[in-house]
C-alpha cells in the first residue's frame, strides 16, 4: 500500500509514508471498533425485542427485528473490510483482481448499504396501512405475509448488487460507461425506496396528527389507536435520521470525489453511519417503558415486577 502512494508522491523521500498512508491505520481501527460496539449493542437490543411479551405475534415486532438486521449487517460488513483493508483493496478490489473475488466483496458492501432503505420502506408501507387504511390493514395479504415480504426485499438487494458488480466485472466493453452504471446502481438502490417512504410517512404523521386533534376535541382516548400511533411515530423519527445521514453521506461522496482522499469515507463510517446504527436502540428504549424493564431484569436490576402489556 505505501509503495502504490510513494509512488504517486516522487516528491517525498519512498521510505517516507504520506499523511493519507499515516491516517489510515488509526482510521481504520476506529471504524473497526466503532462498528464492533454498535454491532454487540445491536444484538443486545435484538435479544431485549425478542423477550418481550408485549411485541409477540405483532407485525411491528417484525419490523424492529429487521431493522435491527439491516444495522447489525451494516456494521459487521464494514468492520470486516476495514480489518482486513489493505488485503481487500490491493488484492481483490483492484481493476486487476480476479472477478471471482471482487463481486462478492463488492456485492456485500453494496448490500450492506443499502439495505436499510428497503428495510423502511416495507416498514412504512405496514404502517401507512395500518394508520391511514385501517379497514384494508385487516384483509391486507401484504400484511399478513409481512415477514416474507421483508425476506423478499433483502433478496431483491442482494440480487440488485450482484447484477450491478457482474456488469462493471464482467463487461470488459462497458469499463468507458462504468461512472453511469454505477450512478444507475446509486439512484436505483437509494431514491425510489426513500422517496416512496418519505411520502407514506407524511402521510402518516398527518393522519395521526388529525386522529389526536380529533380525541382531544372528544376527550376521549383509544388505547389501540396510541399504541400504532406510538410505533409509527418511533419509525418516523428514525427515518428522519436516516434522511440525514444520507444527506450527509452524499456530502462525504462529493468531498471524496473532489479530493481523493480515502480518509474521509472512513471518518463517514466511524463518526456517522456506525453511531447512527445504534440511534434505533437508544430511541426506542428511551421511547418504551417495557423495553427499559425489560433491560433492567436482564441486568438484574429487576427481578420482581411482571411487565406490562404496553406495546411501544
Amino acid at each position: 500500500m505505501a509503495e502504490n502512494i510513494t509512488a504517486d508522491n516522487s516528491s517525498l523521500p519512498s521510505e517516507t509514508p504520506s499523511l493519507e498512508f499515516q491516517c489510515l491505520g488509526p482510521m481504520d481501527l476506529t471504524v473497526v471498533t466503532i462498528n464492533a460496539i454498535s454491532f454487540l449493542i445491536n444484538i443486545f437490543h435484538l435479544s431485549v425485542i425478542t423477550r418481550l411479551e408485549s411485541l409477540k405475534g405483532t407485525q411491528y415486532r417484525t419490523i424492529l427485528i429487521n431493522i435491527s438486521l439491516a444495522d447489525m449487517t451494516n456494521t459487521l460488513i464494514v468492520a470486516v473490510f476495514n480489518s482486513c483493508y489493505d488485503l481487500f483493496i490491493y488484492n481483490f478490489n483492484h481493476v486487476t483482481a480476479e472477478p471471482a473475488l471482487r463481486i462478492p466483496i463488492n456485492t456485500l458492501m453494496s448490500f450492506a448499504n443499502y439495505i436499510g432503505y428497503h428495510v423502511f420502506l416495507v416498514a412504512s408501507i405496514q404502517q401507512y396501512l395500518a394508520i391511514c387504511r385501517p379497514i384494508s390493514y385487516q384483509l391486507s395479504s401484504f400484511v399478513e405475509r409481512l415477514p416474507v415480504v421483508f425476506a423478499l426485499a433483502w433478496i431483491y438487494v442482494l440480487l440488485l448488487s450482484l447484477i450491478f458488480f457482474a456488469m462493471e466485472t464482467l463487461a470488459p466493453f462497458l469499463w468507458p460507461w462504468i461512472g453511469p452504471i454505477r450512478l444507475a446502481k446509486i439512484v436505483l438502490l437509494s431514491i425510489p425506496p426513500n422517496v416512496v417512504t418519505g411520502i407514506l410517512l407524511v402521510k402518516v404523521y398527518r393522519a395521526m396528527q388529525v386522529r389526536k386533534c380529533a380525541r382531544k376535541a372528544m376527550n376521549t382516548t383509544n388505547a389501540a389507536q396510541a399504541t400504532r400511533d406510538k410505533g409509527a411515530m418511533y419509525l418516523i423519527i428514525i427515518f428522519t435520521l436516516e434522511m440525514i445521514a444520507f444527506a450527509l453521506n452524499i456530502v462525504v461522496v462529493l468531498i471524496f470525489h473532489h479530493t481523493r482522499i480515502t480518509v474521509w469515507g472512513k471518518i463517514w463510517n466511524a463518526f456517522i453511519k456506525a453511531p447512527y446504527t445504534i440511534a434505533n436502540t437508544v430511541i426506542y428504549g428511551w421511547r418504551t417503558k417495557s423495553y427499559q424493564r425489560q433491560v433492567h431484569r436482564i441486568f438484574g436490576c429487576q427481578t420482581a415486577s411482571v411487565e406490562s402489556r404496553e406495546t411501544p
